[in-house]
């Protein structure tokens, strides 16, 4: 989430409106996260959030995004709601992009990973891919390791710069990574972006799982990589024997892993490590403009990057 379209008083005043939504108490840009504009919205009717997409993405995959939360709301997943305008529509154009309107999550992001949410939120992941197998999502812009290297290496030089001493090791870990075969593993679509703080919890319980907008049809592996990078090693410096298989033991309630998936777990811990790296570069070092956001460092991932990844089940 961050602020990257600028929305004054009155332009909020008549997009609560569309919506019907009661009379403007008032609202703020999200600067966390580094995608799109999002606004906490305060009305007489409650709390929503509005998202605007500032990604160069094809609409109708976008509304496929809408559809997919509407079904895995029906299937009791804890996710936000997208709310219609007056007129029926599940989102409006707003300066020329994609903006939805969607319900209010009551909660706090994750910020206590230990053995009891961890394996609470690892049963509420397995359901998703389990409703998700098979199912197809695709995205033009995206959270994916060889797109966004494709991006930030058009200009080499500057690429180079960026990553100083760093540049010889990132390209020798790309290669390996690139050698590996995902396309056989079990898939569907996956959030993408399974951060701590994309999950609400209140009273040590999980209310909510957020920012679907990266989900795509991936390799169900890649979520699980992420899980385990950054709900794990990314707050712990490193990767806590009892806390993975507490994830693994509510994962598993659902949906069991392969034996390929659990043989080529390492290798996409590292392509997810390495794929956040190149996002934060795409992002900060790349990206111009005055957004709103909490900067984050790419030289913070390097690290889990490298690290030694034997995962006991």
């Amino acid at each position: 989430m961050a602020v990257y379209t600028k929305l004054e008083k009155a332009e909020m005043e008549e997009i609560a409106a569309l919506y019907g939504l009661g009379s403007l108490i008032g609202y703020e840009g999200i600067t966390k996260g580094i995608m799109n504009s999002n606004y906490l919205v305060k009305t007489e009717k409650g709390k929503y959030i509005f998202r605007i997409l500032e990604m160069e993405r094809d609409i109708e995959e976008e509304k496929k995004e809408l559809k997919y939360l509407e079904y895995l709301g029906e299937n009791g997943i804890p996710c936000p709601g997208v709310v219609l305008t007056q007129n029926g529509e599940d989102y409006i154009m707003l300066k020329g992009k994609m903006a939805s309107m969607f319900t209010f999550l009551n909660g706090k992001e994750v910020l206590d990973v230990n053995e009891k949410i961890i394996e609470e939120f690892g049963t509420v992941l397995g359901k998703m891919h389990k409703l998700s197998e098979n199912m197809k999502l695709e995205r033009d812009e995206k959270i994916e390791m060889d797109y966004l290297f494709e991006s930030i290496s058009k200009d080499e030089i500057k690429l180079k710069e960026i990553l100083a001493e760093n540049y010889s090791g990132v390209m020798e870990k790309l290669k390996e990574i690139r050698i590996t075969d995902f396309s056989k593993l079990p898939n569907g679509i996956i959030h993408n972006d399974i951060f701590p703080d994309n999950v609400f919890t209140e009273n040590g319980i999980i209310t909510g799982v957020i920012d679907f907008n990266d989900a795509m049809t991936q390799p169900f592996i890649h979520d699980i990589a992420i899980v385990l990078n950054f709900w794990i090693y990314n707050k712990f410096g490193e990767y806590k024997e009892n806390l993975v298989k507490s994830f693994f033991s509510g994962y598993s309630k659902i949906r069991e892993l392969k034996k390929e998936e659990k043989e080529i777990l390492p290798i996409a811990m590292d392509k997810a490590a390495l794929t956040f790296v190149f996002l934060r570069i795409k992002k900060f070092n790349f990206h111009e403009g005055n957004a709103e956001r909490e900067f984050k460092d790419y030289r913070d991932l390097l690290p889990m990057v490298f690290e030694n990844k034997n995962i006991m089940f």
